[in-house]
């Protein structure tokens, strides 16, 4: 029915097919951390983008966290829930990223607001 070509270049079409479905559902990444520039330590500060999430606790005043990696599965913005020492709590919904580009934000910790300092890294 099919000669040996076309059986080789209908399998090469099925596998090429299957890695690029395997990379779309991977998704991209995006690199977070937070800077505490309020006037408290910071007990736990939760990221939520999309059903991916990083707790980042005890970061005092004045320091930055770690760098923490977070999957890009669709357009999203960043959940953030803030919990100071003293028991005050700030949420806000700030950013925004989408599939096809990877990320490294930096989110700034103020008493009554979070900022967002972008930066978009182009794929490879």
């Amino acid at each position: 029915m099919f000669s040996q070509n076309h059986r080789a270049m209908l399998m090469s079409s099925i596998i090429a097919i299957c890695l690029a479905a395997i990379s779309c559902s991977r998704g991209d990444v995006t690199t977070v951390s937070i800077v505490n520039r309020s006037s408290e330590t910071i007990d736990t500060c939760v990221i939520r983008l999309n059903k991916d999430e990083v707790r980042i606790q005890n970061l005092r005043i004045g320091n930055t966290s770690p760098s923490n990696q977070l999957t890009v599965k669709a357009d999203a913005s960043y959940n953030v829930t803030v919990r100071f020492h003293g028991g005050r709590q700030l949420h806000q919904q700030i950013g925004y990223v989408t599939s096809g580009f990877n990320y490294k934000d930096t989110l700034i910790i103020y008493d009554n607001r979070i900022d967002l300092a972008p930066q978009v890294v182009l794929k490879k």
